[in-house]
């Protein structure tokens, strides 16, 4: 399963973070995913947009 999920819509792109029931909790892997799609993006002339969510409740927790 995919820890973060992208959408395309033209020059849009959306990515969902996909970790749901840990209310969308940052973990090593989760970075890795998102570090990759945003790199894969910013190589892409044509993405004029990324918009960043959270799947479910919450857009994002994280421990200190």
């Amino acid at each position: 399963m995919a820890l973060v999920e992208l959408e395309r819509k033209d020059n849009i792109v959306q990515l969902k973070l996909a970790r749901p029931k840990v209310l969308n909790a940052l973990s090593i892997d989760l970075i890795k995913d998102l570090s990759t799609c945003v790199k894969a993006l910013s190589d892409d002339p044509d993405v004029r947009t990324i918009i960043l969510t959270g799947d479910g409740c919450a857009f994002c927790a994280a421990s200190i």
